[in-house]
């Protein structure tokens, strides 16, 4: 579970179920994806044409003036509470205020990261304690 602050008002995200999670993961994958595939035809483009940079520019500004609308979308899907109060959040709250719940939302939709965070903290304490020191070798020789 996640406190986050939207609009001046604190919501609890908590981790959704199986199914739901997945089918929201799949569409944050497809909507990346087709924006890495609108980037990767714009691969040929000769910067020294201004027709060519122009249409990147508009590619690629059109993406990056939908992105915010994309992720709070991503959150109120994540989030009954959230989207229950839809309105009034897309009233107040900012875009760091969205931005920083769908991290805390993307963390529970993707718990790797943050397991693989747990996993190495004790293999480091696995390895220390198998360390010379740890056996009681100083590394000297009397």
């Amino acid at each position: 579970m996640a406190k986050v602050m939207l609009g001046g008002v604190e919501y609890e995200l908590k981790p959704i179920p199986l199914r739901p999670a997945r089918e929201l993961r799949e569409k944050i994958a497809g909507q990346v994806e087709g924006f890495a595939r609108s980037i990767s035809t714009l691969e040929g483009v000769e910067i020294n044409k201004m027709e060519e940079v122009g249409e990147l520019i508009s590619s690629l500004g059109m993406t990056a003036a939908n992105s915010m609308d994309m992720i709070a979308d991503w959150l109120f899907e994540f989030s009954a509470e959230l989207r229950a109060d839809k309105n009034r959040i897309e009233e107040t709250a900012t875009d760091e205020e969205v931005l920083k719940a769908f991290w805390e939302a993307l963390k529970m939709l993707y718990p790797f990261g943050s397991m693989m965070g747990s996993l190495s903290g004790l293999a480091g304490k696995a390895i220390s304690m198998s360390s010379r020191l740890a056996n009681g070798d100083t590394g000297r020789t009397n």
